[in-house]
């Protein structure tokens, strides 16, 4: 029997870190060697499809995200948290009310919140970005640790520097302890890093989280 396709979105903006982009996609692909319940499909997309440049002047083709597309997960990349045009703001809007998982690498988190996506919720970005952003959006838990997955499993948020332990803890509550024990090998991790592992120095201590 056919493993069915789990599309994955990922929403580059201008600038992104390809190291992030690099983590989602590495741990996708070995999870598809190592698993046959599913098959992750990656595909890389911005608001209006076309050229994007990543950080460092790398170049890739995207796809329009405004396409429609039966998405398993939509991932936002960013550096910056610049505020997502009205257009995004909606895609993003419309995949949480079809069901679909939300991320955000990097800066990403922070465009999730701008469309009211994490209220209440806790979440993880960059730490240089996260004093900006405890105050622009207070309605957020900024955390600095690495990554989080919210109780859901609907939305995921981390560093940059942290995207494949996010996509490795959210595949291996998909599918199982032993396919997680399995990416880390197939990685060439020692192990998966705490979510709450913090960040380096930087975020006011008074916020508490």
């Amino acid at each position: 029997m056919t493993p069915p396709i789990r599309r994955i979105g990922l929403l580059l903006e201008p600038g992104f870190p390809l190291l992030a982009l690099a983590g989602v996609v590495d741990s996708l692909e070995a999870a598809n060697e190592l698993q046959d319940e599913a098959r992750y499909r990656s595909e890389a997309l911005s608001l209006s499809g076309g050229m994007v440049t990543a950080q460092g002047g790398v170049v890739l083709q995207t796809g329009s995200a405004a396409s429609p597309a039966d998405w398993h997960a939509v991932f936002v990349i960013a550096a910056e948290p610049s505020t997502p045009e009205a257009a995004t703001v909606a895609l993003l809007k419309r995949w949480a009310a079809d069901g679909v998982a939300l991320g955000g690498l990097a800066a990403g988190a922070a465009w999730l919140a701008a469309a009211g996506l994490l209220d209440g919720q806790r979440a993880c970005a960059d730490w240089p970005l996260l004093d900006g952003l405890a105050d622009a959006q207070p309605q957020v838990a900024w955390a600095q640790g690495l990554w989080d997955i919210n109780a859901a499993g609907d939305r995921l948020s981390a560093a940059g520097t942290a995207g494949m332990d996010l996509c490795c803890a959210w595949l291996t509550a998909q599918h199982g302890e032993r396919l997680g024990q399995a990416l880390l090998q197939a990685l060439g991790l020692a192990g998966l890093r705490p979510r709450d592992e913090r960040q380096r120095g930087g975020y006011s201590e008074q916020r508490g989280a």
